[in-house]
C-alpha cells in the first residue's frame, strides 16, 4: 500500500504503523503542487486537481493494475475488482457534470458514450492503459498530458475527472456495476 501525501509526520507515522509506504507527493510527478498553482493562482481547486494527476501518474509499484482509493473511503465489506478476468468499473449514480465531458472531449477527442458515469471514490487502473491514455492526450494536444488538461479546463468548480476520462478511454472488456 502506497500513501501519497504532503510531508506530514502524522501521516508518515500511520504508514509506518500499518506497514504502508509513504510517498512524498512532490516526488511523484515532474512538477509540484506549487508549480501547478502558479499556472492560475486564483483558482481554488488545484489541490483537488493535483490529486487526480497523482492518481494518473501510474509510477508507483510494479503491478499490472493499481487500485486508487480516495483518502476519505473506508471499505466496510468485501469488494471485487475483477470478474472473469475483466475489471469492474463501479459507479455511484449517473453523475452528469458537463465540464468533465467537455474537457475529456478536448483532450482525447472521445465523447461520453456510456449511460452511467465512472465517477466513484475508487478505481482500478491498468498501468498500460493509463500510459496509453497519457500518450494519447499528448499526441492529440501536442502538450504534456498535465499541461493539456490544465490548458483546457474552464475553471468551474469541478472541471475534470480522471475516473470519467479513464473509463471512457478504456477499450477492453469491462463490467460496469453500481456501488451498493
Amino acid at each position: 500500500i502506497f500513501v501519497i501525501s504532503c510531508n506530514n509526520e502524522a501521516i508518515k507515522k500511520i504508514c509506518e504503523e500499518y506497514s504502508a509506504i509513504w510517498v512524498d507527493e512532490d516526488k511523484v510527478l515532474d512538477r509540484k503542487l506549487s508549480d501547478v498553482i502558479a499556472t492560475h493562482p486564483t483558482y481554488n481547486r488545484w489541490g483537488w486537481m493535483y490529486q487526480q494527476f497523482l492518481k494518473m501518474s501510474g509510477t508507483l509499484g510494479e503491478c499490472e493494475n493499481y487500485l486508487v482509493v480516495d483518502s476519505d473511503v473506508t471499505f466496510t465489506k468485501d469488494i471485487n475488482f475483477f470478474e472473469n478476468g475483466n475489471p469492474i468499473f463501479y459507479y455511484r449514480d449517473d453523475y452528469h457534470h458537463p465540464p468533465f465531458f467537455d474537457v475529456m472531449n478536448k483532450i482525447i477527442d472521445i465523447k461520453r458514450f456510456y449511460e452511467t458515469s465512472f465517477v466513484c471514490d475508487f478505481m482500478v487502473f491498468n498501468r498500460k492503459v493509463m500510459s496509453d491514455l497519457k500518450k494519447h492526450i499528448e499526441e492529440h494536444t501536442g502538450e504534456n498530458w498535465i499541461d493539456a488538461i490544465i490548458h483546457r479546463i474552464d475553471y468551474s468548480l469541478s472541471p475534470f475527472s480522471e475516473f470519467e476520462t479513464y473509463g471512457t478511454f478504456y477499450d477492453g472488456e469491462m463490467i460496469i456495476r453500481k456501488v451498493e
